[in-house]
């Protein structure tokens, strides 16, 4: 009866070994998959924060565009030396 006992006690300790090791492993690796989501995040927001740069930059762009445009079409219209 007792070796029965301590057998299953034996058993018992060593599911709980088996389960905490596993937890363990579990616990590391959610750990290491939080660091790679971190990361990417930070690396979504650089380059979110690189692609608006380039908008306001190609706007700025734009209306430089916009207005050089604007000043020759009105030398043409006014006959200005050189618009034609």
């Amino acid at each position: 009866m007792q070796a029965k006992a301590d057998a299953k006690r034996k058993t018992h300790q060593v599911q709980r070994k088996v389960v905490a090791t596993e937890a363990y492993r579990m616990a590391e690796r959610l750990t290491a998959v939080q660091a790679e989501r971190d990361q990417a995040g930070e690396e979504a927001d650089e380059m979110t924060t690189a692609v608006d740069r380039q908008a306001m930059a190609l706007e700025v762009a734009k209306w430089e565009l916009v207005e050089i445009n604007s000043e020759l079409a009105a030398q043409y219209r006014s006959g200005s030396p050189g618009t034609r």
